[in-house]
């Protein structure tokens, strides 16, 4: 997943699900998580799932979801409370080949993101 806005506690709660079943799951965040009070980053951290930075744009803009190999959520809808309350396009899309390229996408992404370390205490 990469999300700009990231404050959606039913977001939170499936991704922590997700990691329970089993579910290799990771973030890619932007960097106004690291300061922001509201955001899920810890809760999500809590839970070991890997979460990353991304420190490179100004501001990382994306808000996409990639599952099980062939289904991607994209628009302009942040995984966030406001979002709810926004008029915000929201995608679903089931194709292998996009949720591929949505996969390279995000690993490039990646490559230049910084991991969040949980230190628990």
């Amino acid at each position: 997943m990469q999300a700009y806005g990231f404050t959606q506690p039913d977001t939170i709660k499936a991704l922590d699900a997700a990691k329970v079943r089993g579910v290799d799951v990771e973030v890619i965040l932007d960097r106004s998580n690291l300061k922001s009070k509201n955001s899920g980053r810890l809760d999500i951290e809590h839970h070991h799932i890997k979460v990353w930075v991304d420190s490179k744009h100004p501001i990382a803009h994306g808000k996409n979801l990639i599952a099980d190999g062939h289904i991607v959520k994209t628009g302009s809808h942040n995984f966030s409370v406001q979002a709810t309350k926004n008029e915000e396009d929201c995608v679903v899309i089931d194709s292998a080949p996009l949720a591929a390229d949505y996969k390279r996408n995000w690993l490039l992404h990646m490559q230049h993101s910084v991991k969040e370390e949980r230190v628990d205490a």
